[in-house]
């Protein structure tokens, strides 16, 4: 048997069920294991060119539309001189120190058009979270998702990833799984590989979701491996494919299962 089919097989194994194929010879296996993969495998990318090449996971998961609709509610209700005007008060709070509230927060992210106030967006959440920090407050808003969209609609991997390297400042504001879902795709369309497998690896060791299912997470994780397209990288896919299985509250994705076993055909 050509090793590139074991490696199939081999991986398939740890995804399906043996119950499922007990009506099979072990050589009848694996090429009827290897149409479904190819299948699934052709069928994700023919509706994902049909679609858009925009995303890897839909407008469902990442709500980047919800985010752009919420953007024209808050526009409308700011001509330029009231914009000016809000810009001009949130300038002088970023200068002076003073309290940035979330409110403030929320709608400077809805505002944002250019690289100034994206920059600007930074410098609030920034002086926001601070001062959380120091009162020992905790957050009345999960910011990171809506903040993750808005650099993701903007197309900003690095300061993404810069900001979310702060781990003693920004990261603690901008941390959430839905937020990371987003992060993660922001990644992967910037190309930045490694930096998404490193970011669902982080997320499986934490005991704190060891329980949760992490379905999108590892879809982006194991596409990001098909990227790669190296041995090391069939290596990591076995090892996450591995620690799945062994997770009762982990099921993985049919898009999942199919960049797995790409990426082991490709070797």
């Amino acid at each position: 048997m050509p090793p590139k089919i074991k490696e199939v097989y081999r991986l398939y194994e740890i995804f399906l069920s043996r119950r499922l194929f007990l009506f099979l010879s072990p050589y009848h296996k694996v090429p009827y294991i290897m149409r479904i993969v190819l299948k699934l495998f052709k069928t994700f990318h023919h509706n994902t060119l049909i679609q858009n090449r925009r995303y890897l996971l839909g407008d469902g998961a990442l709500r980047i539309q919800s985010y752009l609709n919420h953007c024209q509610d808050y526009q409308s209700n700011y001509d330029d001189a009231r914009r000016e005007t809000f810009s001009a008060e949130m300038k002088d709070k970023i200068s002076t120190g003073d309290v940035i509230l979330g409110d403030e927060l929320k709608t400077m992210i809805h505002l944002v058009k250019t690289d100034e106030d994206v920059d600007m967006c930074i410098k609030m959440a920034n002086q926001y979270q601070k001062v959380k920090y120091q009162l020992q407050q905790r957050y009345d808003f999960f910011f990171g998702p809506v903040f993750m969209r808005m650099l993701h609609h903007y197309k900003k991997a690095d300061v993404a990833f810069k900001l979310m390297e702060d781990r003693k400042g920004m990261r603690n504001l901008l941390f959430h799984l839905t937020g990371i879902v987003i992060y993660m795709d922001l990644l992967y369309e910037g190309e930045k590989y490694e930096q998404v497998v490193k970011c669902y690896e982080e997320l499986d060791r934490s005991q704190k979701y060891k329980h949760l299912p992490l379905r999108n997470h590892m879809t982006l994780a194991m596409a990001a491996l098909y990227k790669m397209n190296s041995q090391q990288a069939l290596e990591k896919a076995t090892e996450l494919v591995q620690a799945t299985y062994h997770n009762s509250e982990r099921i993985t994705s049919p898009r999942t299962r199919a960049y797995a076993a790409a990426l082991a055909l490709n070797q």
